[in-house]
């Protein structure tokens, strides 16, 4: 059977935590922009219809401050986050889109702040307005610099008894064109295509692969179980994110956790950088000078300890060195460079992982003059 399955982790180690469900037929909760239960509402002299998902980019104004936003739709659930330029400090927040396109956006509380909230609706199909505590705020989706996407969320249970079943939930991005060129915009969708299925090819129906992605997995299951090699349930989550959509640069993450059997499960971040100029992945070459890896090398050693307020002592004892490799699985955002390891990259299974952002301030030397000049640093 060809699988279309998520290339990154074998199919067998995912794993998430939705609810059993006791029958024989998948339950599928797929909601995806081509279903036609779209929102729609008059507006003076335009029809607003919103897709029941969607990914959309914003950029505007929160009083008088210039403000880059991400709205993220999953039928009535909405979320996402936005920041603030120059200070570029990351707030996420959800909330729920009513029948009127009215919302409310409630931002996630930091040190016990008090959590601000967003009164607003769609005033066309790609702006909003509103206020949000004494400021009024107003953005318009803008691609000028970022690429779009479609979403599609599917979450299925495949039972045939309260102990065998397979538990599959995965959010699925996948480029919808407008970048710079054609050959971008292929190339985009390529990336993606190996990024999440066992095709690297450009994939001209992702709604298809979207809707049997669940199917594919409890084949896999059953046939499993029927061989007698699946002994537990399966559970599996892949959730794309956009950590980053701006100056041409896009940083994407993909959030797995699985469970299959054995000991524990297993989980990982993986981060993706594209340059949209081209659709292709930025290396780390093109990010940092030559001859810059052993004092980054340093900086992330440093931020390891001073993040989980151990000594050197403690560090070459959970770490085993006192150098830690650049990763690879490294992410831009619009605060610094992040660096990413996944258990058992650099320490054991019982110290989970560990996740470093370095501030440009700290890499500005490091940078190549290109990466500099796109980031606008």
């Amino acid at each position: 059977m060809k699988r279309l399955i998520l290339i990154l982790i074998p199919l067998v180690i995912f794993s998430c935590n939705s609810t059993k469900q006791n029958n024989t037929n998948s339950k599928d909760s797929t909601a995806s922009s081509i279903d036609s239960n779209s929102i729609s509402s008059d507006n003076t002299s335009q029809t607003i219809n919103l897709s029941p998902s969607f990914y959309k980019h914003f950029t505007g104004k929160i009083g008088n401050d210039d403000v880059v936003l991400d709205l993220i739709r999953n039928k009535q659930k909405l979320y996402g986050m936005y920041y603030k330029m120059p200070n570029r400090t990351t707030v996420n927040f959800s909330g729920q889109l009513n029948s009127d396109l009215t919302f409310t956006l409630s931002e996630t509380a930091v040190q016990g702040k008090k959590t601000a909230k967003f009164n607003g609706k769609f005033t066309t199909n790609n702006t909003i307005s509103g206020i949000s505590e004494s400021n009024n705020f107003s953005f318009t989706e803008d691609y000028s610099q970022s690429a779009t996407f479609d979403v599609y969320f599917i979450e299925a249970v495949d039972s045939t008894d309260e102990n065998t079943y397979s538990s599959d939930k995965i959010t699925f991005y996948y480029p919808a064109g407008k970048l710079p060129s054609q050959v971008a915009n292929d190339s985009l969708k390529m990336q993606f295509s190996h990024l999440f299925f066992s095709e690297k090819l450009p994939i001209s129906n992702a709604s298809e692969y979207a809707k049997n992605y669940k199917s594919a997995f409890n084949a896999d299951y059953r046939a499993s179980l029927a061989a007698g090699e699946a002994f537990m349930p399966w559970e599996n989550t892949a959730i794309g994110d956009v950590v980053y959509n701006q100056n041409n640069i896009l940083t994407f993450a993909l959030h797995t956790n699985s469970f299959s059997g054995g000991a524990h499960g297993n989980y990982a971040d993986m981060f993706y950088v594209f340059d949209l100029a081209t659709g292709k992945k930025i290396s780390k070459d093109a990010v940092f000078i030559s001859g810059s890896t052993p004092k980054i090398s340093t900086i992330i050693y440093q931020k390891i300890k001073e993040n989980r307020g151990i000594s050197d002592s403690q560090m070459k004892e959970n770490y085993e060195s006192t150098a830690i490799p650049v990763s690879s699985n490294f992410y831009i955002t619009q605060k610094g460079i992040g660096f990413c390891y996944n258990p058992y990259e650099i320490t054991s299974y019982a110290e989970g992982s560990d996740d470093v952002l370095v501030p440009f301030s700290e890499l500005k030397s490091l940078l190549t003059a290109e990466i500099k000049t796109q980031l606008k640093l």
